[in-house]
């Protein structure tokens, strides 16, 4: 990720040409799942000072994004968008709109998306992927069966990444939580609801992020509830004991049995 107060995206634009003849300039030290940039602003945009401890209004901006105010569900993880969201809003509110941030993606980005986290902190997945994820891993299970030699180890394997995933259903559950209740309070501030009359915000009216984030949370508690019975499930056909098939009787008890035969008196007509 790039972050840059005196590049715009037009200075990007320019030289992304130039960038993409030369791959490796990109990928030296960058993560070959995200290639994203943020710029101060536009070409005909000047970057601003006043932001307080003598940064500009940008950097400014970013840096209390990475202090955590940017880390709206805190999870203690700040993505890119959570930073872009904080740094767009910040910085256009101090300095009314003389200053917009833009986004702006490489050529070679493949769809990922920049997490920034302090040491000592395990990033979990976003929700999008949480949900990807669920959906994958409940295809999988499909391919587990029979349960034959060569599919214990793939079997062990997708029973831990199974049970990973099922056990961040408490945290996204504290996550929709969080939405709720942010999407409530600004209702009520705004005026659209009266506190009290209703614990659920009114989501026609919600800000589309919100609304978005609340509806895809929703989901995949859902999809992560179908994956904890996969789990369970697979998890009792792992380590149940295989049915042993009758064995056919043995040389001693056929000769026992034929020997029961003709010990048996004859059958009498009469």
């Amino acid at each position: 990720m790039i972050l840059n107060e005196n590049v715009t995206r037009d200075d990007i634009a320019r030289e992304l040409h130039d960038w993409a003849c030369d791959p490796p300039r990109i990928r030296a030290g960058l993560s070959n799942r995200a290639r994203q940039a943020i710029t101060a602003g536009n070409a005909e945009q000047a970057v601003l000072d006043g932001g307080g401890g003598g940064h500009s209004v940008f950097t400014a901006a970013v840096l209390d994004a990475l202090r955590g105010q940017a880390d709206l569900d805190g999870d203690k993880v700040v993505t890119f968008g959570e930073l872009f969201n904080h740094v767009g809003r910040t910085v256009e509110t101090k300095t009314q709109q003389r200053q917009t941030p833009l986004q702006a993606t490489f050529p070679d980005h493949e769809g990922g998306c920049v997490a920034l986290f302090p040491p000592g902190i395990k990033p979990t997945a976003t929700t999008v992927a949480d949900r990807l994820l669920a959906l994958e891993k409940t295809k999988e299970a499909e391919e587990l069966w029979p349960c034959v030699p060569e599919k214990v180890a793939p079997m062990s394997n997708w029973l831990v990444d199974g049970k990973d995933l099922v056990s961040r259903r408490t945290s996204h559950e504290e996550s929709l939580l969080r939405i709720r209740q942010e999407a409530y309070l600004k209702q009520v501030v705004a005026g659209l609801i009266e506190e009290g009359d209703t614990s659920e915000p009114n989501w026609d009216q919600a800000a589309k992020t919100s609304r978005w984030r609340y509806e895809t949370t929703k989901r995949l508690l859902g999809d992560l509830g179908k994956l904890e019975a996969v789990v369970a499930e697979v998890q009792k056909r792992r380590f149940a004991k295989p049915e042993r098939p009758a064995l056919p009787p043995s040389l001693s008890e056929l000769r026992r049995t034929s020997r029961a035969r003709r010990s048996m008196p004859p059958l009498r007509r009469e």
